[in-house]
Protein backbone atom coordinates (compact mmCIF):
# COMPACT_ATOMS: atom_id res chain seq x y z
CA UNK A 1 0.00 0.00 0.00
CA UNK A 2 1.44 3.70 -0.96
CA UNK A 3 0.95 6.24 1.78
CA UNK A 4 0.79 9.70 -0.10
CA UNK A 5 2.61 12.37 1.25
CA UNK A 6 0.44 15.18 3.74
CA UNK A 7 -0.07 18.08 1.93
CA UNK A 8 0.15 21.87 3.64
CA UNK A 9 -3.71 22.11 2.75
CA UNK A 10 -4.54 18.94 4.50
CA UNK A 11 -6.88 18.96 7.69
CA UNK A 12 -6.16 17.34 11.08
CA UNK A 13 -9.18 14.80 10.23
CA UNK A 14 -7.28 14.26 6.58
CA UNK A 15 -4.11 13.08 8.69
CA UNK A 16 -5.74 11.04 11.40
CA UNK A 17 -7.86 9.37 8.74
CA UNK A 18 -4.36 8.10 7.04
CA UNK A 19 -2.84 7.21 9.87
CA UNK A 20 -5.91 4.80 10.72
CA UNK A 21 -5.43 3.95 6.92
CA UNK A 22 -1.57 3.08 7.68
CA UNK A 23 -2.08 1.25 11.27
CA UNK A 24 -5.06 -0.98 10.05
CA UNK A 25 -2.76 -1.73 6.90
CA UNK A 26 -0.32 -3.85 9.12
CA UNK A 27 2.64 -2.48 6.36
CA UNK A 28 5.88 -1.97 8.56
CA UNK A 29 7.19 1.43 8.66
CA UNK A 30 9.91 2.76 6.30
CA UNK A 31 12.10 3.77 9.66
CA UNK A 32 13.70 1.62 11.89
CA UNK A 33 14.56 2.15 15.81
CA UNK A 34 18.21 1.19 16.44
CA UNK A 35 19.06 1.30 20.19
CA UNK A 36 22.97 2.30 20.71
CA UNK A 37 24.73 0.59 23.40
CA UNK A 38 25.95 3.38 26.09
CA UNK A 39 29.47 4.10 25.65
CA UNK A 40 29.58 5.05 29.38
CA UNK A 41 28.52 2.17 30.47
CA UNK A 42 30.49 -0.87 28.35
CA UNK A 43 29.75 -2.90 25.54
CA UNK A 44 26.56 -4.47 27.12
CA UNK A 45 24.63 -1.40 28.78
CA UNK A 46 23.87 -4.24 31.47
CA UNK A 47 24.65 -3.37 35.34
CA UNK A 48 27.61 -5.80 36.89
CA UNK A 49 26.38 -9.02 38.05
CA UNK A 50 27.57 -10.87 41.55
CA UNK A 51 29.23 -13.37 39.71
CA UNK A 52 31.23 -10.15 37.79
CA UNK A 53 32.89 -8.73 41.27
CA UNK A 54 36.24 -9.23 42.51
CA UNK A 55 36.84 -11.45 45.60
CA UNK A 56 38.95 -8.55 47.52
CA UNK A 57 37.00 -5.02 47.91
CA UNK A 58 39.65 -2.19 46.90
CA UNK A 59 41.98 -0.44 49.01
CA UNK A 60 40.61 2.62 50.83
CA UNK A 61 43.60 4.80 50.45
CA UNK A 62 43.59 7.85 48.31
CA UNK A 63 45.50 7.91 44.76
CA UNK A 64 48.92 10.71 45.03
CA UNK A 65 47.90 14.21 44.21
CA UNK A 66 48.39 14.53 40.20
CA UNK A 67 51.67 16.43 39.61
CA UNK A 68 51.57 19.62 36.92
CA UNK A 69 54.45 20.34 34.86
CA UNK A 70 53.77 23.82 34.88
CA UNK A 71 53.92 23.82 38.73
CA UNK A 72 57.19 22.00 38.69
CA UNK A 73 58.96 24.68 36.59
CA UNK A 74 58.02 27.47 38.76
CA UNK A 75 60.83 29.02 40.91
CA UNK A 76 60.15 29.24 44.39
CA UNK A 77 61.82 30.32 48.28
CA UNK A 78 60.43 27.13 50.38
CA UNK A 79 64.01 26.40 51.00
CA UNK A 80 64.66 30.61 51.57
CA UNK A 81 64.09 31.95 55.36
CA UNK A 82 61.68 34.68 55.20
CA UNK A 83 63.41 36.84 57.47
CA UNK A 84 66.52 36.19 55.18
CA UNK A 85 64.55 37.76 52.15
CA UNK A 86 63.25 40.15 54.49
CA UNK A 87 66.96 41.64 54.96
CA UNK A 88 68.25 41.41 51.80
CA UNK A 89 65.62 44.19 51.26
CA UNK A 90 66.60 47.92 52.61
CA UNK A 91 63.53 49.08 54.26
CA UNK A 92 65.58 52.30 56.06
CA UNK A 93 63.25 55.41 55.78
CA UNK A 94 65.98 56.82 54.01
CA UNK A 95 65.77 54.85 51.21
CA UNK A 96 62.30 55.16 50.85
CA UNK A 97 61.99 58.95 51.04
CA UNK A 98 65.27 59.66 49.21
CA UNK A 99 64.11 60.17 45.43
CA UNK A 100 61.73 63.15 46.40
CA UNK A 101 62.84 66.49 44.87
CA UNK A 102 61.13 69.62 46.84
CA UNK A 103 60.45 72.32 44.17
CA UNK A 104 59.88 76.01 44.85
CA UNK A 105 56.29 76.59 44.41
CA UNK A 106 56.49 80.60 46.35
CA UNK A 107 56.32 81.92 43.09
CA UNK A 108 53.79 79.49 41.02
CA UNK A 109 51.16 81.77 39.58
CA UNK A 110 47.67 79.71 40.90
CA UNK A 111 44.13 81.36 39.21
CA UNK A 112 41.30 79.37 39.60
CA UNK A 113 38.41 78.46 37.20
CA UNK A 114 35.72 80.85 36.75
CA UNK A 115 33.12 80.16 39.32
CA UNK A 116 28.89 79.77 37.78
CA UNK A 117 26.28 78.69 39.30
CA UNK A 118 26.05 75.36 37.66
CA UNK A 119 26.84 72.12 39.49
CA UNK A 120 29.13 70.54 36.45
CA UNK A 121 30.86 72.07 33.76
CA UNK A 122 29.27 72.84 30.43
CA UNK A 123 29.00 69.53 28.45
CA UNK A 124 30.74 70.02 25.14
CA UNK A 125 30.83 68.21 21.92
CA UNK A 126 33.56 67.54 20.13
CA UNK A 127 32.10 69.13 16.82
CA UNK A 128 32.29 72.65 18.83
CA UNK A 129 35.66 72.80 19.85
CA UNK A 130 35.80 75.87 17.59
CA UNK A 131 33.25 77.48 19.73
CA UNK A 132 35.23 76.74 22.77
CA UNK A 133 36.64 79.31 24.76
CA UNK A 134 40.72 79.39 25.08
CA UNK A 135 42.48 77.57 27.18
CA UNK A 136 42.19 78.92 30.75
CA UNK A 137 44.68 80.72 32.79
CA UNK A 138 45.43 77.54 35.24
CA UNK A 139 45.08 75.16 32.61
CA UNK A 140 48.41 76.54 30.98
CA UNK A 141 50.34 76.29 33.61
CA UNK A 142 49.94 72.87 34.12
CA UNK A 143 52.73 70.80 33.21
CA UNK A 144 52.52 69.16 28.97
CA UNK A 145 53.65 65.82 28.72
CA UNK A 146 55.72 66.97 25.58
CA UNK A 147 57.40 69.44 27.88
CA UNK A 148 58.94 66.64 30.05
CA UNK A 149 62.03 66.64 29.07
CA UNK A 150 62.43 70.69 29.58
CA UNK A 151 63.17 72.07 32.53
CA UNK A 152 61.14 75.02 33.95
CA UNK A 153 62.66 78.48 34.84
CA UNK A 154 61.03 79.85 38.04
CA UNK A 155 62.33 83.44 38.71
CA UNK A 156 62.63 84.39 42.21
CA UNK A 157 62.51 87.80 43.28
CA UNK A 158 63.66 88.88 46.44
Amino acid sequence: MMLRRPKPTDSEADLLREQERFLTSGAPSAASMVRRPDKRRGEAGDAEGADNLPDQLPSLTPAPPKKSRFKASRVTFEDEDAGERLDRHDTHISAVLSRIVERDTSCAQISLPAVTGLAFPKVLHRSETSSQPEKLEWMRDLPSPRKKGTKQVINVLH
